[in-house]
């Protein structure tokens, strides 16, 4: 009875967890008390990786969302003007991938790997 007690205590302190939302001031460094606005701008699917720009509710800084397809790990990466709009200004298809998978193999990929 006492490792049901413990075991049920242990999965309502996990859920209560995952409920929290995401501190994401141990990612985001644009400012003091970063936030995520709603999906800005999904820009699709390359070489397993799905890539989402998003913005920060308080300063308006660019952040680019990579989630692994494969394994579902996310990570955000500040995002310079200039590669947001190069991002957005790609045709979706083709050209849009080619932007996507330049800027990840720049990165993203440790030095000398490639994505195929």
């Amino acid at each position: 009875m006492q490792a049901r007690q413990s075991l049920w205590s242990r999965f309502a302190g996990w859920a209560n967890a995952a409920r929290q939302p995401q501190d994401m001031t141990l990612e985001w460094t644009c400012c003091g008390t970063p936030g995520r606005e709603p999906t800005e701008a999904y820009l699709g699917r390359v070489d397993g990786y799905e890539l989402t720009i998003h913005s920060c509710v308080h300063c308006g800084a660019l952040w680019l969302q990579v989630q692994s397809v494969a394994t579902t790990v996310t990570r955000s990466e500040p995002l310079a003007g200039p590669d947001a709009e190069a991002f957005l200004a790609a045709a979706p298809g083709t050209e849009r991938r080619a932007v996507m998978r330049t800027w990840l193999q720049r990165h993203l990929q440790p030095a000398g790997a490639r994505l195929p």
